[in-house]
């Protein structure tokens, strides 16, 4: 299946989608496309200015684990709403935001989220 089939087939097992899940799925894939910005410094860039130096990566016959959360509609504005999918090579040695995949056998677990707490993270900068 490809990445579009993988999360149609998910979202048929969702008991309603207005609310969150997280989902692992973990195996071997055929392809996968992953994105990575590099490392950034203090002060953080926004996430466009960030995303304009990524580099992509391309794997052809790999395992390893993608792991996404699913967010409803309603949340438009907090996040964006459908999938997000990130992705690491069984050996941790690579990985990075998933743009495409073909599974190739993989076992998914699928949870609801029964809450949503939203946190942030602030750091304050003193200039004297």
């Amino acid at each position: 299946m490809n990445y579009t089939q993988v999360q149609h087939c998910v979202e048929e097992h969702f008991p309603t989608k207005n609310t969150f899940y997280a989902v692992k799925i973990t195996g071997e894939y055929a392809y996968l496309k992953a994105r990575s910005p590099p490392k950034q410094s203090v002060p953080y860039p926004a996430l466009t200015d960030a995303l304009k130096n990524q580099s992509v990566f391309e794997f052809q016959n790999v395992t390893g684990t993608m792991v996404g959360f699913w967010s409803p509609l309603y949340v438009n504005g907090l996040t964006t709403p459908g999938w997000h999918f990130h992705f690491i090579t069984a050996d941790r040695t690579h990985g990075g935001h998933v743009l495409d995949a073909m599974v190739r056998r993989v076992t998914v677990e699928l949870t609801k989220q029964q809450r949503f707490q939203w946190c942030c993270r602030t750091t304050l900068h003193f200039l004297h």
